[in-house]
């Protein structure tokens, strides 16, 4: 039996491809397949969020009371159910960010100081503003005007820059 038994958006072999531990005889059949479960996961999505009920979603994420556990209760009975999905829930955020944010600009360090302004995230921002004004409609019945803003203050430019004399 493989590592996971329940069905994911990438199988072991398609995990174990991406993170460099297996090559493939076909890597374009890989990539593709791989981008045809990312489209079907995408669309589960919207299964999901317009059917999947509440108590589920808690058992997924966990509770939103805002218990605390303490870590002898940790020990004693592990994880609480849906700390692993909540956990790793930034991740899908990171990954739709970076999904969407191929067309834009690289964020730039500095740049009050360069005076300009941060164009990246337009795509990500624009789905987020969908997603939310949508969740509020059918959840909440409220109708809303959601705007979404990201201000990068800092940024730290992690990889060495390249004069056009490196360029080959």
């Amino acid at each position: 039996m493989s590592e996971r038994d329940t069905a994911s958006i990438l199988t072991d072999s398609q995990r174990a491809y991406l993170k460099g531990e297996k090559e493939p005889q076909n890597p374009r059949n890989y990539d593709k397949r791989i981008r045809d479960r990312i489209t079907a996961a995408m669309g589960d999505f919207a299964v999901l969020f317009e059917n999947l009920p509440d108590d589920e979603l808690a058992k997924i994420f966990g509770s939103s009371t805002g218990e605390q556990i303490t870590e002898a209760e940790i020990q004693q009975n592990g994880p609480p159910e849906g700390s692993e999905a909540f956990g790793n829930s930034f991740f899908a955020f990171a990954f739709l960010a970076r999904a969407l944010n191929l067309e834009n600009e690289r964020v730039y360090p500095k740049l009050a100081e360069l005076g300009e302004r941060q164009i990246a995230f337009q795509y990500f921002i624009e789905q987020a503003e969908l997603g939310i004004d949508a969740y509020l409609r059918e959840y909440h019945r409220q109708d809303v005007s959601v705007s979404v803003s990201i201000d990068i203050e800092s940024a730290e430019d992690y990889f060495p820059e390249h004069d056009e004399s490196d360029s080959a």
